[in-house]
């Protein structure tokens, strides 16, 4: 009879006790400051100081381009960014 019981039995469920950890003063003041937000009143430079493209002469074939497309997609998938067709993913070099 006690076997039975035994065999019904869910075992104990074991948790760790979680305690809240509050983040100290030198985290505060360690802390990073983000450098991808742009200033506010900011503008892009004129495109006018870019040099301007030297023709090189080579050029893809399509079936090269659709290689390259899927490893590019490929990749960007590894770090989670999905693929969104537009314009500038389908220009051709």
């Amino acid at each position: 009879m006690i076997k039975k019981d035994l065999e019904y039995r869910t075992p104990p469920r074991v948790e760790p006790k979680l305690t809240e950890v509050k983040a100290g003063e030198r985290v505060e003041k360690e802390r990073q400051i983000s450098l991808i937000e742009p200033e506010v009143a900011t503008e892009l430079p004129p495109l006018s100081l870019l040099d301007p493209p030297r023709p090189t002469g080579h050029r893809y074939s399509e079936e090269a381009l659709q290689a390259l497309s899927r490893l590019l997609e490929l990749k960007l998938m590894d770090f989670g960014v999905e693929r969104r067709s537009g314009p500038s993913t389908r220009a051709r070099w």
